[in-house]
């Protein structure tokens, strides 16, 4: 009695079509959870499109006295209209007007007091690109600023950290 074995060499692994097909579904799985979460991104952006839309309006027109009068209690308590308006005008000046954004996260805070939401974008603006995280309290043309922060731009100045005062 004689047995025949394959070896691997003589044994084929797989068809091209066969690979195609599973890396056709995977590229398509990848593009499907993409798409899932900038359309979430998207909608969650959503209520407070309008107060975005405003802000970024007045700051292109630095009406950065506008922004402050429509501004949540939280901002308007914690700085002056003198000071928020000197440092949107020095951001203003240094970055330019804003071009375009991409939203990048987008998150819902809520401690003490009213829930604020936190939406992060890459901006470009005309000088250079920067990121912009804006916090709103409410929702929609009741969404107000509680604060705007720029950041990840090399033109703005960084702030010290951990620099201690020698005396």
């Amino acid at each position: 009695m004689t047995t025949e074995v394959q070896t691997a060499e003589g044994a084929r692994r797989g068809s091209p079509a066969v690979f195609a097909v599973a890396l056709g579904a995977s590229l398509a799985f990848v593009i499907l959870v993409f798409g899932v979460f900038t359309l979430l991104l998207r909608v969650g952006e959503g209520p407070l499109r309008p107060a975005v839309d405003n802000y970024f309006t007045k700051f292109n027109s630095a009406d950065f006295a506008g922004i402050y009068v429509s501004a949540a209690k939280p901002l308007t308590e914690e700085t002056s209209e003198d000071k928020f308006v000197a440092a949107q005008q020095f951001i203003h000046d240094t970055l330019g007007n804003m071009q375009s954004k991409t939203i990048r996260g987008i998150s819902v805070v809520s401690e003490r007091g009213p829930a604020s939401t936190v939406i992060t974008y890459d901006a470009q603006f005309a000088n250079g690109p920067a990121t912009v995280v804006l916090k709103f309290q409410g929702s929609g043309d009741e969404g107000k600023l509680v604060s705007a922060d720029f950041k990840n731009s090399d033109l703005l100045p960084r702030p010290e950290r951990g620099r201690r005062s020698r005396g």
